[in-house]
């Protein structure tokens, strides 16, 4: 996917959020589907800080709900987008009713590199695209 289909992309899920109430808080825009999950990232939440570090939520939807009665996740991913890293800040599971069911907090986590056809790779795409090299 090139970047101006993925700039066209994130355009297209803030106009979804700007005219939808249901939306009005999040910009959740598809970053990646396998059999059982598809992924997004929510363009409202890009934040670059100096320094090279971008930070952004991703949510995970599960289809069919898995075993454990998780519907779906949402993460907080921090990039350093010119070296290609990353590292998970918080994730939170919720069950079908929007029920949290666990979060936790990883401020120790340390950044490791980001893996081609990961979550996290078409994650990095978004989320760095108007980052400051």
């Amino acid at each position: 996917m090139g970047l101006g289909m993925i700039f066209k992309m994130i355009m297209a899920g803030l106009v979804v959020a700007a005219s939808s109430p249901v939306m009005a808080d999040a910009a959740w825009v598809e970053i990646s589907s396998r059999v059982h999950r598809t992924s997004y990232i929510d363009a409202s939440t890009v934040v670059y800080e100096d320094g090279g570090l971008t930070k952004v939520w991703i949510k995970t939807v599960h289809n069919p709900v898995e075993e454990n009665n998780i519907s779906y996740l949402k993460i907080r991913m921090e990039f350093r987008c010119h070296e290609h890293m990353y590292r998970l800040t918080s994730a939170i599971s919720y069950d079908i009713n929007g029920t949290v069911v666990m979060s936790d907090q990883y401020p120790e986590n340390t950044f490791v590199d980001v893996v081609p056809d990961t979550t996290s790779f078409h994650a990095e795409k978004v989320a760095c695209i108007f980052a400051k090299k």
